[in-house]
């Protein structure tokens, strides 16, 4: 993870912003740099959680997991204590 943070300017210099994903399990945040943008979420309860994230996300790229298997699409499935982030580029 550290490595990650040092090789991806995104993640350590983006512009953060809050992002309500309307579940109360589920926490959420947006880091933008550029054109580039990171949407970051983390269920933090032992039961899925079922999630929209925003359009222009469900054709992103996962960046970072704790699932091998994490599938990116408009409707998602965190499964317990999941925690992922996707990433868009222009």
């Amino acid at each position: 993870m550290i490595q990650l943070r040092k090789s991806e300017p995104l993640i350590s210099a983006g512009r953060y912003e809050s992002f309500d994903s309307g579940h109360e399990a589920v926490f959420g945040y947006l880091r933008t740099l550029q054109e580039r943008r990171l949407l970051v979420l983390g269920n933090f309860r032992g039961e899925p959680a079922g999630i929209q994230i925003p359009p222009e996300f469900a054709d992103g790229t996962l960046l970072i997991g704790n699932h091998d298997d994490a599938v990116v699409s408009r409707e998602m499935m965190l499964r317990p204590y999941e925690a992922l982030g996707i990433v868009v580029e222009p």
